[in-house]
C-alpha cells in the first residue's frame, strides 16, 4: 500500500515553502505543477489535476477560494468519480502527496476517499496572512474582511478535523517548522511513517525571509484584531495551544488582555481593520487600494466598452430585422403577383 501526505492551510500561510522542503527531502507531489507566478516566484508546489477539481468545486457553488465560515460542501457523484480517477493515477507510487490549501475546504470529502491519508496542516497568524494576501492583491477582498474571515473558515476546518483524526494529523506553524524542521522529520515518522531525509540546513537554502513576512504587531494591535474579529486572535491562541509545532514568535498573541466591545456594523469593523493595516504596513496597504481603484476603473472602462458595444449590436439587429420585414413584404409582393399570374385563364392556341 502507498504511503499519502496532503499537504494544506490556508492561502500565504507558508504551505508552498513547506512543500517545497518536503519535494526536495524526497516526496513526490506530481509532475504537473501549477507553473510560478508572481506572487509565489519560485513555485506555487501544486498539483494542478486537484487544484483545477478544487476550483471547479468551488466554482459550481458560486464561490471563490475566500470562503466563510458556512461554507458547507456535498461533493456530487461526477466530482467523486473525477477524484477517484486522479487517485487512481497515483496510487501506483509507493510515495506521493499534494498541496492544495483549498484541500482544507474539503477535507471530510478526501477522508471518505482516503482513509489512511496522513496530513500536514499549516498555518499561520491572521495578521500576517491578510497582509501578504494584500500584497499579492487578492481581488476578492475589497473591503479585507473577506480574507480574515477565510483565515478563520480554513483554520476551523484544521483544527476541527485534528481533533477528529489526531493519528493521522500533523499540525505546524509555518514559522516553527522552518525553526525545527528536524522536529517535523520525526513526527512524519512517528504518525504516517513517511521517511523523508530534510534537514535544517535544507530548509535554510530554501527559506528567504522576505518572502514570509511579520508584522510588527504589539498588543494593542492585536487587541484591536480581536475587536474586529474575535474568533479569529482566538482560533490562532488554540492553533499555538494544540499545534505539533506552534509558533511561538510574537509573545503579543499570547497576551491576555480586556476585550474591547465588537463594533456592531461590518461597515465600522471593515474601517477599523483598513486602519490597522495601514499602521502595521502603510506601503502595502496604500498599493492594495491604489490597484483596487485602478481595477475599478479598469472594470468601469469595460463595462462602459461592453454596453457601447452592446448598443451597437443592437441597432444592426434593429437594421436587420428592418430588411427582414422589406425582405418579407417584397416576397408577398411576389407571391401576389404570382397568384394573379397563375388566376389568369390559360390562351388556347388557333389550329
Amino acid at each position: 500500500m502507498s504511503q499519502l501526505l496532503i499537504i494544506t492551510g490556508m492561502h500565504r500561510s507558508g504551505t508552498s515553502l513547506i512543500t517545497s522542503i518536503l519535494q526536495q527531502s524526497g516526496l513526490p507531489i506530481g509532475e504537473q505543477l501549477l507553473p510560478a507566478a508572481e506572487g509565489n516566484p519560485r513555485g506555487f508546489f501544486e498539483d494542478q489535476a486537484f487544484m483545477l477539481l478544487h476550483e471547479a468545486m468551488l466554482h459550481v457553488r458560486g464561490v471563490t477560494h475566500l470562503v466563510n465560515r458556512g461554507f458547507a460542501p456535498m461533493p456530487n457523484d461526477a466530482e467523486t468519480a473525477q477524484a477517484s480517477a486522479l487517485i487512481s493515477e497515483r496510487s501506483t507510487q509507493p510515495l506521493w502527496g499534494w498541496k492544495d490549501p483549498r484541500t482544507a475546504l474539503f477535507l471530510d470529502f478526501w477522508n471518505g476517499l482516503l482513509p489512511d491519508a496522513g496530513y500536514l496542516f499549516i498555518y499561520r497568524n491572521p495578521l500576517d496572512v491578510l497582509l501578504s494576501l494584500m500584497r499579492r492583491n487578492e481581488p476578492y477582498m475589497a473591503g479585507l474582511l473577506e480574507g480574515l474571515e477565510a483565515w478563520y473558515a480554513y483554520n476551523l476546518r484544521l483544527l476541527t478535523f485534528t481533533a477528529a483524526h489526531p493519528e493521522r494529523c500533523i499540525l505546524c506553524s509555518v514559522g516553527g517548522v522552518l525553526t525545527s524542521s528536524k522536529r517535523l522529520r520525526d513526527l512524519l515518522a512517528d504518525r504516517t511513517g513517511i521517511q523523508l531525509a530534510f534537514t535544517e540546513e535544507a530548509s535554510s537554502a530554501l527559506y528567504r525571509p522576505d518572502e514570509l513576512r511579520q508584522a510588527p504587531a504589539t498588543l494593542a494591535d492585536i487587541a484591536e484584531l480581536a475587536a474586529i474579529h474575535p474568533e479569529a486572535v482566538a482560533l490562532y491562541r488554540e492553533l499555538e495551544q494544540r499545534a505539533d509545532i506552534a509558533e511561538a514568535r510574537n509573545p503579543a498573541w499570547h497576551d491576555r488582555y480586556a476585550l474591547p466591545a465588537t463594533p456592531a456594523t461590518a461597515a465600522l469593523r471593515r474601517a477599523r481593520l483598513i486602519t490597522l493595516c495601514a499602521k502595521l504596513d502603510p506601503a502595502t496597504t496604500e498599493r492594495f487600494f491604489a490597484r483596487g481603484d485602478h481595477d475599478i476603473n479598469t472594470l468601469q472602462h469595460h463595462v462602459r466598452a461592453a454596453y457601447a458595444h452592446a448598443s451597437r449590436m443592437e441597432q444592426e439587429a434593429q437594421r436587420a430585422q428592418a430588411a427582414l420585414r422589406e425582405a418579407a413584404l417584397y416576397t408577398q409582393s411576389l407571391e401576389a403577383a404570382l397568384a394573379r399570374i397563375e388566376a389568369v385563364p390559360p390562351v388556347e392556341q388557333s389550329l
